[in-house]
């Protein structure tokens, strides 16, 4: 069975870790004090949903039975209005009061029913009557009977696109209920955005936001990460072995982790290998992995945080316009983390490396649009590969310096520039930066060494076949595709966009057969 769940919310023994947050939580929730509004807030697929139904709602009995609170789970994702949103809260909330074993006195489930009936003539359209006296009746009732309601609203950034023009009290009723104790409701919020931003984008003024205790969800601790890798031994993979790579592409992130274990699993399954090529197994979900990546870069915009974070990441943070709020707020999301040089107080890097490069392209106002993302990586990177191959077995390892004499081209890529990238990661990254002074030239340098005239003849010829002009019209194709986009001259047309795909894909399949050959 494989311990990794990918897709849809984790729960019971799949669920791995969290126990700070779910420590602070428990004691707020399940411990003696007055009970808090919690928003539990965290960047896409980091586990917000998963921990709030595991640490809370499945406690449902426990809640009822001891602290005589009803937690409901609600989405606001189905609806387009309010009205229909607060009617179901009111709905909902009858439904589980009717449930056998909680209200003995029959007269009270009919009057709190009867009292949710009209709720939902308040809040029918054209209704003149102000819909919040049926609504705060309802719930005094429901607080007179004993019970204290905990409304638990999964995704609630949800409502900056739902709620439109007229609904801008909605956050009032909200507040108004979740603050005054006759009414015996309190809300736990899962969100990707903070709840003041939610307000700001739905055009609400209401000080909603500020009876949250705000819980940020970040990245896996160590204790969570050694639990993740030991979920490898069940299946006879050594842990050990892969740890490296699988941090270089997923750092601590609990979605990227989960999708990659799964594959893992997938792969040794099938094909009975107790040692598994981390990179090759990545190659088969990188398109996911950069539509993550999209999509986490979108929210950040969203939000505001984006530019401050390629700022704190690849420029001065002396530059005013990242303070010391967007750099805690970043960590709070688990999306930096301060490099392994402690002297160095204001040097960060990204969750993982993999992710830091994908910012660093960013940043340099990357020529590619996110579509072509995934095959360019892969490109570049088996480019990469097959000239180390091919020069290393005819010059070993140290095939730079000793080929640049004859080569000259060599002496002209691998140049200060390249050096001082190099020595800039070795710097940031200490031991864990890559020593293959390859990995810092630009994609274009890559065919410069291909297509070199001696360098062609002599080595690469006989791997990548046709002749020299063949390949030097590709590499003029993809330059002049990179030049368009990087100076936003025009978009790839479809037509463009399927010729580059194509000379990738062409370039992937020689230097695999290669590989494989070698």
């Amino acid at each position: 069975m494989n311990p990794f769940v990918w897709g849809r919310r984790v729960e019971g023994e799949n669920f791995i870790g969290r126990q700070d947050i779910t420590d602070d939580i428990e004691s707020e929730i399940f411990g003696d004090s007055e009970l808090t509004n919690i928003a539990i807030i965290g960047v896409n697929h980091i586990g917000t949903t998963s921990l709030a139904y595991e640490k809370i709602y499945q406690r449902k009995d426990e809640l009822i039975i001891d602290k005589e609170i009803i937690p409901i789970w609600i989405s606001p994702v189905s609806y387009r209005q309010s009205s229909s949103f607060l009617n179901l809260l009111v709905t909902e909330c009858a439904r589980e009061l009717r449930q056998p074993g909680l209200l003995s006195d029959r007269s009270q489930v009919e009057e709190i029913q009867n009292l949710a009936e009209k709720v939902s003539d308040a809040l029918k359209p054209n209704q003149w009557e102000n819909p919040w006296f049926a609504i705060s009746n309802f719930f005094r009732k429901v607080r007179e009977t004993g019970y204290r309601t905990l409304f638990i609203l999964d995704r609630f950034d949800k409502t900056r696109h739902l709620f439109f023009e007229g609904d801008k009290d909605f956050f009032d009723v909200l507040r108004e209920l979740a603050y005054d104790p006759n009414y015996g409701v309190k809300l736990i919020l899962t969100s990707r955005l903070n709840i003041e931003v939610i307000q700001r984008q739905a055009g609400s003024l209401s000080e909603f936001h500020s009876i949250f205790l705000s819980k940020r969800l970040g990245m896996f601790s160590n204790d969570d990460l050694n639990d993740y890798f030991c979920r490898f031994l069940s299946i006879g993979l050594d842990p050990v072995a892969i740890r490296e790579r699988v941090l270089f592409y997923c750092g601590a992130h609990p979605y990227l982790l989960q999708r990659l274990g799964r594959h893992i699993v997938e792969q040794s399954s099938f094909s009975m290998e107790t040692k598994i090529n981390i990179d090759k197994t990545v190659d088969t979900i990188l398109d996911d992995v950069f539509l993550y990546y999209d999509r986490l870069t979108k929210l950040l915009e969203e939000a505001g945080l984006l530019d401050k974070l390629l700022r704190i990441l690849f420029d001065d943070l002396s530059n005013e316009k990242v303070t010391g709020k967007d750099v805690n707020n970043l960590k709070g999301y688990g999306l930096i983390k301060q490099t392994e040089d402690r002297s160095k107080a204001n040097d960060y890097e990204a969750y993982s490396k993999h992710f830091h490069d994908y910012l660093y392209q960013l940043y340099e106002r990357s020529e590619f649009p996110p579509e072509l993302w995934p095959i360019w990586w892969k490109t570049e990177r088996a480019l990469r590969e097959i000239i180390t191959i091919i020069m290393s077995k005819a010059y070993g390892d140290s095939w730079i310096t000793d080929a640049e004499d004859q080569y000259s081209i060599l002496r002209q890529v691998f140049n200060q520039k390249c050096q001082e990238r190099q020595k800039k990661a070795e710097n940031k990254y200490g031991p864990a930066a890559t020593r293959r002074l390859i990995d810092f030239t630009d994609p274009a340098d890559l065919f410069e060494i291909i297509c070199d005239k001696g360098l062609w003849t002599h080595r690469f010829q006989q791997i990548f076949g046709e002749d020299r002009p063949y390949w030097i019209t590709r590499k003029e194709f993809i330059a002049q595709c990179r030049t368009r986009l990087s100076h936003n001259q025009d978009f790839l047309d479809s037509d463009d966009l399927k010729t580059f795909e194509e000379y990738c894909e062409e370039i992937l399949r020689i230097c695999a057969e290669a590989e494989n050959s070698d």
